[in-house]
């Protein structure tokens, strides 16, 4: 992941055949679970990613949401670039490490994280303008006594070089809900274009 953004980015770029463009439509990739809304074109292409999936890879990350922008991944998901090492093992597991809400104060079953089946695609719609995706998972989080977990996501276009997105998380069951978004460190100078307001 560390250096994606400069290798599409940096001045002069890399050399050899143009790589084709990304497809324009939204999609859903049955085999992982992963739902991808997309908008823009070339650089100003961005894209939400949503995961929901059978959880097979020892995190807590079913149904975390992925923002791309300009190249670049706009939100941060410490569990994966930083695999095998201490803080992967501890914190980067955690429901917390990654963008979605956690209940109870994400404390893990005293078996650490099991197998978690799929969560259920309820619904996708790209109707242009506006992309429509919704998950329900809550098999993600009975070990923390949750009875509902469901993400809903709604993807706008202002122009063709801005869009908004709503994320609607309805959790129900537990003591405590949490909402998580961790972002990268920007570049010096270069404050991004990712605001979470709310």
């Amino acid at each position: 992941r560390k250096g994606h953004w400069a290798l599409f980015n940096a001045s002069p770029g890399p050399t050899g055949s143009p790589s084709p463009d990304l497809p324009a439509e939204s999609a859903f990739a049955g085999h992982k679970g992963v739902v991808v809304l997309r908008s823009g074109k070339g650089d100003r292409a961005r894209a939400l990613l949503v995961r929901g999936g059978a959880n097979l890879l020892a995190q807590d990350d079913q149904l975390a949401l992925f923002v791309y922008d300009k190249g670049r991944l706009m939100t941060e998901d410490v569990g994966y670039h930083l695999a095998g090492s201490h803080v992967h093992r501890g914190w980067g597991m955690r429901a917390i490490s990654h963008a979605m809400a956690t209940v109870n104060e994400d404390l893990p079953t005293s078996q650490g994280y099991a197998f978690v089946p799929s969560a259920s695609l309820i619904a996708l719609e790209d109707l242009g303008g506006v992309k429509v995706a919704e998950y329900s998972g809550p098999l993600s989080r009975t070990h923390q006594g949750a009875t509902e977990y469901r993400r809903a996501l709604i993807f706008c276009d202002v122009d063709e070089a801005t869009s908004y997105a709503l994320d609607i998380l309805l959790v129900a069951g537990g003591r405590i809900h949490d909402y998580a978004i961790n972002g990268p460190k920007f570049a010096e100078g270069d404050s991004g274009s990712f605001t979470v307001e709310g």
